[in-house]
């Protein structure tokens, strides 16, 4: 039995990597997908994985190590993000992103109308496409460090995805241990998705997901008064990760019936109200909206992405496809920890 687990646990490290490989050989189309069946591999890996997650079980010492020099890691990596995101601002003062002038000039409205909020006299157009959050921060900035539109763009946001490094560890440290959590904060690092991220210019998405992660966190930690924060914060960042968010706390009230998340949202709720009723006409068809375009990719897999999507669904399929069976282990491990 012992020589079982043996080979399963050699040949899981082994096949991890032709996995990657053979997804990365897909992406630069030397194979074709009809040539593999990527799926089984999906569903392999897992099960090659069990006998060393129910070593980790059994050895609960090895499960809390601690790294040392931790810190001074995470501030390599964080630096590392940071300069790769600067280095095309050496060779041109154009911003990157497909939408940068829209961002310029919601930026630029805000700080001329200082001290105010120039709610009433926005375009519809801007409204709709863009919460007030980001806009806030920026004047914040502008007050505060003299920042102004190209500033954001070259130097802010860089930073931005420089320290979403922090979320991505902390909460991974939560919900395995630290080795997996410095696993995760390098595969970030050096994530093309995300570097995709930044070339086209999602300020509200990184935002939000720094946002997201620490609001799953402090869940987790049950620290629900910051949590409010947090949650307040998505609603008026990012929407759609705020709806996310909304639909993670559902079934976490109906498990753990926990009187306090009714605080939270009660709180969220008062917090994000100044900004939401003016401008309730678009932000409730805006959920709506993602609701039914979400069911309509499922539904028809369209291979091409539509405006505000730097992926199509059929090419967020094959993206994804490296990273599913690690997400199948990772519940596993979680659901024997329990």
């Amino acid at each position: 039995m012992m020589e079982i687990k043996k080979i399963l646990e050699s040949s899981y490290a082994q096949l991890c990597i032709i996995f990657i490989v053979i997804v990365l050989l897909k992406e630069m189309d030397v194979i074709s997908p009809n040539d593999i069946n990527f799926m089984l591999f999906v569903y392999i890996l897992p099960l090659f994985c069990i006998p060393a997650l129910l070593r980790l079980k059994n050895n609960e010492q090895n499960d809390n190590k601690k790294i040392p020099h931790i810190w001074l890691i995470l501030l390599i990596l964080a630096l590392f993000v940071f300069i790769v995101r600067i280095m095309p601002y050496l060779h041109t003062q154009v911003p990157l992103g497909y939408d940068p002038g829209f961002y310029k000039y919601a930026i630029e409205t805000y700080i001329d109308n200082l001290p105010h909020i120039p709610e009433s006299t926005l375009p519809d157009w801007l409204k709709s496409m863009y919460p007030q959050g980001l806009f806030i921060l920026t004047d914040i900035l502008y007050i505060f460090a003299g920042y102004d539109a190209m500033q954001f763009f070259k130097i802010f946001f860089p930073f931005l995805c420089a320290l979403l490094i922090l979320p991505v560890f902390i909460l991974t440290r939560q919900l395995f241990n630290e080795r997996c959590a410095v696993i995760a904060a390098l595969l970030y690092a050096i994530s093309y998705t995300q570097y995709t991220m930044f070339t086209y210019l999602y300020l509200k998405n990184v935002i939000g997901l720094i946002l997201l992660l620490m609001a799953i966190y402090l869940l987790e930690k049950k620290k629900f008064t910051p949590l409010v924060l947090m949650f307040a914060g998505l609603g008026i960042y990012h929407r759609p990760e705020f709806l996310l968010f909304s639909l993670i706390l559902i079934p976490y009230f109906i498990r753990s019936r926990k009187k306090e998340i009714i605080f939270v949202v009660v709180a969220t709720a008062i917090l994000i109200a100044p900004f939401w009723i003016p401008r309730l006409e678009y932000n409730l068809p805006m959920i709506n909206s993602i609701v039914n375009t979400a069911v309509s990719n499922v539904q028809t897999v369209e291979s091409s992405g539509g405006g505000g999507t730097f992926f199509g669904f059929e090419i967020y399929e094959w993206v994804s496809l490296a990273y599913l069976p690690f997400g199948l282990i990772g519940l596993t491990y979680v659901l024997l920890k329990k």
